[in-house]
């Protein structure tokens, strides 16, 4: 499920009803510690993004390493894209805006969907098709 209101979007995984992970992201104006890789992206989408850092992902322990992070990250990127109406995204973990702030294991999960996604560094392009 999807919830959170302009500025703001958090998506949920639930399992019996019981929450098993979820992904808090907020919309930025840039990512200060990633300009070039942001400046490279909106290039090639042609135009400036809208821009949204994750500031939390988490999944229950026992849930991890069965790929419900990649899903969580792609039902994200659903809604952003929805709440973007039709202008690209950019997307990155805390670490691309602050510095700082992303896991090791987040770090991983961001280099496995950058396989997915057009990438810079930390960031994702997102482009309604």
């Amino acid at each position: 499920r999807s919830r959170g209101g302009y500025g703001q979007a958090i998506v949920e995984m639930l399992a019996n009803g019981q929450r098993i992970g979820g992904i808090n992201a907020m919309m930025i104006l840039n990512f200060k510690a990633a300009k070039s890789y942001q400046a490279r992206l909106e290039q090639r989408a042609g135009q400036r993004t809208n821009n949204w850092m994750v500031a939390q992902a988490n999944v229950a322990a026992r849930y991890r390493g069965k790929g419900l992070g990649k899903k969580l990250y792609r039902e994200l990127f659903k809604v952003l894209l929805q709440k973007s109406a039709g202008t690209p995204v950019l997307v990155g973990p805390e670490k691309s805006h602050l510095g700082a702030g992303t896991t090791d294991e987040a770090l991983r999960v961001w280099k496995s969907l950058s396989r997915e996604y057009p990438s810079a560094g930390n960031l994702l392009l997102l482009i309604s098709s």
